[in-house]
């Protein structure tokens, strides 16, 4: 007994062969009850339901003619629901019987379709997650730089104040204690010489903390040389005996990448000193083949195991080397630990070739700027804000295809920097002191029509827009939208002829 909806039906065809209807010769209750026709044999398709399609009946005169079985799946419209259908050829060929079996897979189909939304959906949310990711990220990478280099900045700051003023207050005091003790001269002079020893010794520790804070050899000749420094430092220091390898042909530019590496080999050599029980330390640095600067610090100590190194970071050896790994992420690069118990330890921080480069361009230097192919886009900045010079230079500096040239606080001095820098483009507010944005967009533009000029306000009055673009601005980014339309409009730039 068959469960599903059955049928035979004989195939009615016109002169030409062509099938236009059938008749029924047998159907089971299960077709009447999913079909809900009653009384049907005898009886033709077109009596019971007049609007049937046409179809449905070239698949099954098909079958009749050829005798080849078909399966497939349809939607009937005109009752709107999905079946399945499997026909195929009874009888003798010339009786042209058809039997067929069907289903009804409406409530299936409309459950696929269902799934399919809903996959979809799933699919557009991902996307939007992840591009949400991608975009906290890029902010986080933005701030753990800017955070980095603010952190330096405060260190110089610092450490110029000890040498301006700190220093130069206890050598003066020194001198004037010494000249003291010359013209006592009679027996007192020994306790001028106990503060003169004790000032001598302040002196030496301001300049050792002074060192600490921000050793000048690493801004001003860069991180080779920063690391040559920290090797003596920390071998006079800790009784250590530090073999190195530097490759001289790595330049790391990026400040915050460089101040990264040196504050990060800093932390592991100390820890070495103090926890690793050696008084032998190696560095190396290298380019691996993977476009990679690689700086390996090692040692024959004591060791660790490090699946255990972060689970308990109140060790302020853990939080120290915790807080190196997640910035080299933040960067793109990472830290590789090596290490078993009784065997010493390697700590490997690796950084891709392309974050550690920050081309520099030298005022007065108009040639355009390239790195491996990335044309550098020289930018100069005038507005009367200094707090709002200082987040444009920020968020600019983060980019490695831009470089900030200079800046103006107002329009009359950025019509004199920008003809002796000749940027490639202008950042220009509109509303500033003595000439306005406007009027300096003007004169530039008359002198300098190469020159991109990008027109800036907090306010979006069409007057002032119109204003700013007439003058030759190329285009105009109101302050209060995200960064990433200023830098497009930036890119996009030098793009316009």
């Amino acid at each position: 007994m068959i469960d599903e909806p059955f049928c035979i039906v004989e195939m009615i065809f016109d002169e030409n062969d062509k099938p236009i209807d059938n008749c029924f010769l047998e159907v089971n209750s299960a077709f009447e009850r999913q079909t809900g026709l009653t009384d049907v044999v005898g009886k033709r398709m077109s009596e019971l339901v007049p609007t049937h399609e046409n179809e449905w009946f070239e698949i099954f005169g098909k079958v009749a003619l050829t005798g080849n079985p078909i399966r497939f799946q349809r939607a009937a419209k005109n009752v709107n629901r999905f079946y399945d259908v499997y026909a195929f050829r009874v009888g003798q060929v010339e009786k042209r019987q058809v039997a067929i079996l069907f289903n009804d897979i409406t409530h299936r189909k409309h459950a696929e379709k269902a799934i399919v939304l809903r996959q979809n959906k799933l699919e557009r949310l991902v996307k939007e997650c992840t591009a949400e990711l991608e975009e906290k990220a890029t902010q986080l990478s933005r701030l753990s730089t800017q955070l980095t280099l603010a952190e330096q900045r405060e260190r110089r700051r610092l450490a110029e104040i000890i040498h301006d003023h700190v220093q130069q207050l206890i050598v003066s005091a020194r001198f004037h204690v010494e000249a003291l003790a010359e013209r006592l001269k009679n027996g007192n002079e020994t306790n001028c010489n106990k503060i003169i020893h004790i000032l001598s010794d302040c002196e030496k520790i301001m300049r050792s903390l002074n060192a600490q804070l921000s050793p000048n050899v690493l801004y001003e000749r860069g991180l080779k040389a920063g690391m040559r420094w920290l090797v003596r430092n920390m071998a006079d220091m800790y009784k250590l005996r530090i073999d190195t390898h530097i490759d001289s042909s790595i330049l790391v530019e990026r400040d915050d990448v460089k101040v990264l590496l040196f504050e990060s080999v800093r932390e592991i050599l100390f820890n070495a000193a103090k926890h690793a029980g050696t008084s032998s330390v190696s560095i190396k640095m290298v380019k691996d083949d993977k476009e990679n600067v690689c700086i390996t610090i090692s040692d024959q100590g004591v060791g660790f195991n490090p699946k255990h190194l972060f689970k308990n970071t109140r060790d302020d050896t853990r939080f120290g080397l915790l807080s190196i790994r997640e910035r080299l992420e933040i960067i793109g690069g990472k830290l590789k630990i090596e290490s078993s118990p009784g065997k010493g330890s390697a700590f490997h921080l690796i950084v891709p070739m392309k974050n550690v480069v920050d081309n520099f361009v030298s005022e007065g230097d108009n040639c355009n700027m390239t790195f491996g192919g990335v044309n550098v886009i020289r930018v100069f900045l005038a507005d009367d804000h200094t707090v709002m010079r200082e987040g444009l230079s920020s968020l600019l500096g983060c980019h490695s295809d831009i470089k900030v040239i200079g800046e103006a606080e107002n329009g009359e001095e950025a019509v004199q920097k920008v003809r002796q820098l000749k940027p490639e483009v202008v950042l220009m507010d509109i509303k500033m002191p003595q000439m306005d944005g406007i009027e300096a967009t003007r004169l530039i533009h008359l002198e300098f029509p190469d020159i991109k000029i990008i027109g800036l306000s907090m306010f979006h009055e069409e007057e002032l827009v119109n204003g700013i673009l007439n003058a030759g601005a190329v285009a105009f980014v109101n302050k209060n939208e995200p960064s990433s339309v200023l830098l497009k409009a930036i890119r996009n730039s030098m793009d316009q002829s």
